[in-house]
């Protein structure tokens, strides 16, 4: 038998295993090696660019998917913002978040529907007015030069890099939910700007007694800082004052058509926010006169025990003291009345 034979002939099965055990003792050793140590961590370096790469493709392509499945007038509203890489990335974000829920809320084996499928994740965040206008705004101030891509990418990436590194912590670095975007300083002062205006407008119908149109806005301003987050403590910290402002306004809005138990609820939101002593005052005499509305005396009392605690020389904390005791003895006169009579009717 020629040796050219011997070579082609299939090797035996333990031959095999001792060729695959001596490859891997002569690779340990190779890596083991420290002169190899820069060449290995530059080829797993390139590895992981390799894999991200094709990741950031296949999720470009489903992006692609989603907006070709939209309608014409949908996909012109996000031609703008598709232009930047960024912001693509952030799209494909808030599309997969938008997705998971829907499918999380979903029954168990029940399909998505028709117009669900659609554009998956994605139409549920065009159709928010709020977030489109702040994408847009972010794509203008791209093309105009005052942000730049790199700005955007760190502003966004930031809490998700802290938290990684052990620093999201309390007060430091404000983290966002999946519903909503941190926003570099000059994109977050545009934003609010955009949430006071609707504030305006909403509390210029509340004096024309407009209920309904003050809510309106005040619920479009509230969506605007329920969105966005800010870069730093402080900046979180103007976002969430603002939040509770609005919800002090809606709340206001409720009582004004004696919706008590909204109002009540309107003000523990506001009272979650941690607003300064003005506002936290404000929201507990605002709650005080909502359980007033709902006969609950001993609430109302006790909103205004904490209010006097905050604010002790507050004019208007006496004034509903003696509101809320005088209808709390008209209720119990009003009630020995009634038991009175009940009783009355029981004598023979």
């Amino acid at each position: 038998m020629s040796l050219l034979l011997l070579l082609l002939l299939p090797l035996p099965p333990l031959l095999l295993v001792l060729n695959r055990q001596q490859l891997e003792r002569s690779f340990k050793e190779f890596a083991a090696r420290p002169e190899n140590k820069p060449l290995l961590e530059q080829h797993q370096q390139q590895e992981v660019a390799a894999a991200l790469e094709l990741q950031e493709q296949e999720q470009l392509a489903i992006l692609q998917q989603q907006v070709s499945e939209l309608n014409p007038a949908d996909a012109k509203l996000l031609a703008p913002v598709l232009r930047s890489p960024v912001l693509r990335q952030l799209l494909i974000s808030l599309a997969r978040d938008a997705a998971a829920a829907e499918a999380a809320a979903r029954p168990a084996g029940a399909a998505a529907s028709g117009a669900a499928a659609a554009g998956g994740g994605l139409k549920a965040w065009l159709h928010n007015p709020r977030v489109l206008q702040l994408l847009r705004e972010a794509a203008r101030a791209l093309r105009a030069g005052r942000l730049t891509e790199q700005q955007l990418a760190a502003a966004l990436s930031h809490p998700a890099k802290a938290a990684q590194q052990g620093q999201a912590a309390p007060g430091s670095e404000p983290s966002p939910a999946p519903n909503q975007v941190v926003l570099p300083s000059t994109l977050l002062v545009e934003a609010l700007n955009e949430h006071l205006s609707e504030r305006h407008a909403g509390n210029q119908a509340y004096k024309q007694q407009q209920h309904a149109a003050a809510l309106q806005h005040y619920r479009r301003a509230l969506a605007v800082v329920e969105f966005v987050v800010g870069c730093s403590a402080d900046e979180q910290a103007e976002v969430m004052a603002n939040k509770a402002a609005v919800l002090l306004n809606i709340g206001a809005v409720h009582m004004a058509q004696q919706e008590w138990g909204a109002a009540v609820c309107c003000c523990d939101e506001a009272l979650a926010c941690q607003p300064d002593r003005e506002a936290a005052v404000k929201a507990w005499l605002r709650r005080s006169k909502a359980n007033l509305g709902r006969h609950e005396y001993k609430a109302a009392l006790q909103d205004l025990g904490q209010a006097q605690q905050l604010e002790p020389w507050h004019g208007e904390i006496h004034e509903l003291q003696t509101a809320v005791l005088q209808a709390q003895r008209a209720a119990a006169a009003s009630t020995d009345k009634l038991l009175a009579a009940r009783m009355l009717r029981l004598v023979p």
